[in-house]
């Protein structure tokens, strides 16, 4: 293979790639406190000071000098040895003594520097890892999925769910974390762990980052003994990155076809390398330019002030989430803590576990479970969900009562604490969703109403949402969106579209950017998405508006995925069709699965049209 980094990127680009975390990832990525016990060995000598603060003098000197020496060993079999011993006397995998040991090791490592894992996120690739700490989580947003839970691994390898696999287990689930013999022969004797590894290896290329002697584990070597045994003359590899070094002592592993590709001479070049992989890579040179508007000062100011509430509003794709993620920049920067769910997302990873539920009370409760849960993995609160929803006493409560022990209990024990939450109008059509809402509204009056010494008053709450605030809930006094600083993220005007032009080394003349305008209508996603494929000269404005409204023209992608939503689901061709000759929508709930798509414009059922021109060319002809 003459070009490995030309195949790779066509690998990625063709979503044919896995990429596989290691504890390189995690070493780099957490803060210095944590880096030590991010490494399997740096883990393992921390378990072995915990078993002599168990044991006391029942660990001899000489008993904890052995089992050192044997964790630094290069022989495989006495690291396990060691492993065994430590998991063992911790009381894996079900004791107390050992999840706590696990919470307060890898359970409580924070993010640092997000830059590598967030380049590794834009790859758009699933995500597999051996490590057992939440920092993927907390950077993508998305769950841990451990490979006990046989279901949720299938959906994720089948595109009906999105999450963290975690191959050798999650903190939080002690039973799957793969440390000492006896959980490596239970991996190993997993035929559906197995069997999902052996698929993936003969139908994906593995792209292991953050790895050199990762690889050699028990379970991981196994699967390189039998594919190199399987597919012996096969050109078919798997890739490594490594420092230049590593390259050049070991450009091929035959035997396990795994080769080693370079990305730098020093760690530092791995993020930057990493976002040249990604497929979008060729159209921008570095992140887009981000257009600050009226809605960013008043944020701002609101964050000056410590305002109790701040919900954004605006259709999709109008920056809503580039905004939430520049708000926990500056909540950052001040030395302030935030949690942040993206609530589309996690209603989508819950969707199975919701509609099992017997009824709507069952439901929420789910939800609930799930959201503080997602809240759990990106801090160490002082209360676990588990410890709400698993007590006897509290078993009974109502969810909105489980949640509000968590948050005041738990998440506020700690401090000064910001909630972010994304999309909160995915749960539009749950019959849950004002209990959800007013909750929210609920907590924002305990902050405005508590003494200074209330946990209450440690709390801060930022939403964003796309739909019209009646619609979400009738009831104004119970409601969350119509308190606190509210702003609104609209669509770019002629002056913001002249200012993006300069942003971007004015590829366009006053002429092209009316054209823009009327064509996009100031789509904010659209019209960045057409700045990045003018920016390195690759087409022209004119190519572009020809070529618009073709299904594999600049646009294609975007638009045959707004379409097939729209026919996807009941009803919708047929509205969008109303909208697009009559400029009228059925009823309010339509017009609000319309707006969700962020195809249509306009709050009242009988002033409805398409979002800009685009969109009403291209569907048109197809509905």
């Amino acid at each position: 293979m003459e070009d490995l980094l030309a195949w790779l990127k066509e690998r990625i680009r063709r979503k044919e790639v896995v990429c596989v975390v290691g504890a390189g990832v995690s070493i780099a990525s957490t803060s210095p406190a944590m880096s030590k016990v991010a490494s399997w060995k740096g883990l393992l000598h921390h378990g072995l000071l915990r078993c002599k603060a168990e044991m006391g003098a029942a660990l001899s000197p000489e008993s904890e000098k052995r089992w050192s020496e044997a964790i630094d060993s290069k022989d495989l079999d006495e690291v396990l040895s060691a492993t065994e011993f430590i998991t063992s006397k911790l009381g894996a995998p079900h004791g107390g003594t050992y999840r706590t040991w696990l919470r307060d090791t890898v359970g409580s490592m924070q993010v640092g520097n997000p830059a590598v894992i967030e380049a590794i996120a834009a790859l758009g690739v699933p995500i597999f890892t051996t490590n057992y700490d939440p920092l993927l989580e907390q950077v993508t947003k998305l769950n841990p999925i451990t490979w006990l839970r046989r279901d949720k691994v299938e959906r994720v390898l089948h595109g009906e769910e999105r999450g963290i696999i975690h191959l050798h287990g999650h903190w939080d689930e002690p039973a799957s974390v793969i440390l000492g013999i006896r959980s490596y022969v239970n991996i190993g004797e997993d035929q559906h762990a197995q069997a999902v590894l052996e698929a993936l290896y003969t139908t994906k290329t593995f792209l292991f980052i953050g790895y050199g002697a990762g690889l050699e584990d028990p379970n991981f070597g196994r699967l390189m003994r039998w594919g190199a045994r399987v597919f012996e003359n096969s050109e078919f590899v798997h890739v490594r990155l490594g420092l230049s070094a590593e390259a050049a002592a070991a450009p091929a592993a035959p035997d396990a076809r795994v080769r080693v590709l370079s990305y730098g001479d020093t760690y530092g070049e791995l993020a930057p390398f990493l976002r040249s992989l990604a497929p979008s890579a060729g159209h921008s040179r570095g992140e887009s330019p981000y257009l600050e508007r009226a809605a960013d000062g008043a944020v701002q100011t609101a964050l000056k002030g410590r305002d109790a509430m701040i919900v954004v509003r605006g259709l999709p794709q109008t920056g809503k989430t580039r905004l939430l993620s520049r708000i926990r920049s500056w909540i950052g920067s001040e030395g302030q803590s935030s949690v942040s769910v993206d609530v589309q997302e996690l209603r989508s990873q819950a969707a199975a576990r919701i509609s099992a539920a017997p009824d709507a009370l069952g439901q929420f409760n789910a939800f609930a479970q799930e959201f503080a849960e997602a809240l759990a993995r990106q801090c160490s609160p002082a209360l676990r969900p588990s410890d709400v929803w698993e007590d006897a006493y509290n078993k009974r409560l109502p969810p909105i009562d489980k949640l509000t022990i968590f948050v005041q209990n738990g998440l506020l024990a700690a401090g000064p604490l910001y909630l972010v939450l994304d999309n909160v109008d995915a749960i539009i059509e749950d019959p849950w969703r004002d209990d959800f809402f007013a909750m929210l509204r609920s907590w924002y009056d305990e902050i405005q109403k508590s003494s200074e010494d209330s946990p209450w008053r440690r709390l801060r709450l930022v939403l964003s949402h796309w739909a019209d605030p009646l619609l979400l809930m009738r009831k104004r006094n119970q409601s969350p969106f119509f308190v606190g600083v509210r702003v609104e993220l609209t669509d770019f005007d002629r002056v913001q579209l002249e200012r993006l032009n300069s942003m971007y080394g004015s590829p366009l003349h006053d002429e092209h950017l009316s054209e823009m305008l009327q064509l996009l209508g100031g789509h904010p996603y659209l019209t960045e998405h057409t700045f990045t494929l003018l920016r390195p000269k690759r087409t022209t404005w004119s190519v572009l508006k020809q070529n618009a409204t073709d299904e594999d023209g600049p646009y294609g992608e975007h638009l045959r995925e707004r379409h097939e939503r729209i026919s996807a689901a009941s009803g919708l061709a047929s509205a969008m069709k109303n909208v697009l000759r009559k400029g009228s929508c059925p009823d309010e709930g339509t017009l609000s699965r319309l707006r969700s798509l962020g195809v249509v414009r306009g709050d009242i059922v009988k002033r409805v049209k398409p979002r800009c021109q685009l969109y009403a060319d291209f569907l048109r002809t197809r509905l």
